[in-house]
């Protein structure tokens, strides 16, 4: 039976379909809410889903959408709520014991339908980045994310003299320094701006996200990596990266954690020498790296 929601023509079967096969029944059957509850563990990790990935503009709109197909898919359960706010302040309060559920589940489904490709060479293969998202500047986004300010070094007579006399004084009228004042606000808003830093973990035989870490704008993305090692990758897992994950305690790191990497590095970083071989033929390349702990085979194709 198909039923329109503003534009949008629905398809409930396959709907429900679908949201069977992401959430099914037995995975949130631990996850215990009240009696009456207008929203259960299921119906709020649907409407969740839907809502994320609406097309409309705004979030109220797209709530109001994802909240009409998921009492008509969960008809049989009582209606859902009907404010943005309570379904926020649900999804908020439930948002990491739904992560416990789904996120394991959905990681045997990607290995179960995706088999051929779960394995690149022999290996787990993980792409690794991290990136700035601009956030809206509300109160409570900024004492979440913003960079906290650092200290400013504290100017010492004799610096102050020094520069005083090494630099002569100039003659700046009242519309230029207005504009640098104005330059140095602007300057001063947009590093103060909230932005969300997104470390991602991406799966690359499947073309999936796998596993990720949040925080402030000055986090950083190699001690997100670091977190994630031992609890979110499996085992033989290869990590390949850029060159902001570069540093011998890190990469040692890495390897006691038994993980694999493949990192780009630039002019800057200093390699020891005569540590192993490589071979190439037919546009790849074989390393051999040898330590006096193990011995990594690596393989890396390239141009």
């Amino acid at each position: 039976m198909s039923h329109r929601t503003s534009d949008i023509v629905v398809n409930h079967a396959n709907i429900k379909q679908v949201i069977d096969s992401l959430f099914p029944k037995h995975s949130h059957s631990r996850l215990n809410v009240r009696d009456g509850s207008k929203w259960k563990p299921r119906m709020i990790a649907a409407a969740a889903l839907l809502w994320a990935t609406g097309k409309d503009s705004t979030l109220g709109a797209r709530f109001n959408i994802a909240r009409k197909i998921v009492a008509k898919v969960f008809r049989w359960q009582n209606a859902p709520g009907v404010t943005y706010q309570g379904f926020i302040c649900v999804l908020r309060k439930w948002h990491e014991n739904l992560k416990q559920v789904l996120i394991p589940h959905l990681r045997a489904q990607m290995e179960l339908e995706l088999l051929s490709r779960w394995l690149v060479a022999g290996y787990h293969l993980f792409a690794v980045d991290g990136s700035r998202v601009g956030l809206s500047r509300t109160a409570s986004l900024e004492k979440a994310f913003s960079p906290k300010p650092k200290p400013k070094a504290k100017k010492t007579k004799a610096n102050s003299t020094a520069k005083a006399k090494k630099s002569p004084a100039k003659k700046i009228d009242k519309a230029e320094k207005a504009a640098k004042k104005k330059q140095a606000e602007a300057a001063a808003k947009k590093r103060s701006s909230p932005q969300m830093w997104l470390t991602l973990l991406w799966h690359v035989g499947t073309g999936l996200p796998w596993a990720w870490r949040t925080g402030p704008s000055d986090s950083s993305e190699r001690d997100h990596l670091k977190e994630m090692l031992k609890s979110e990758l499996p085992e033989n897992a290869l990590i390949t990266a850029d060159a902001g994950f570069v540093g011998y305690q890190f990469w040692a790191d890495i390897l006691d954690a038994g993980r694999h990497f493949v990192i780009r590095v630039g002019g800057n970083v200093r390699l020891l020498t005569d540590l192993g071989f490589a071979r190439q033929y037919d546009h790849t390349v074989h390393f051999s790296l040898i330590s006096s702990r193990k011995r990594n085979n690596l393989l890396w194709c390239c141009d």
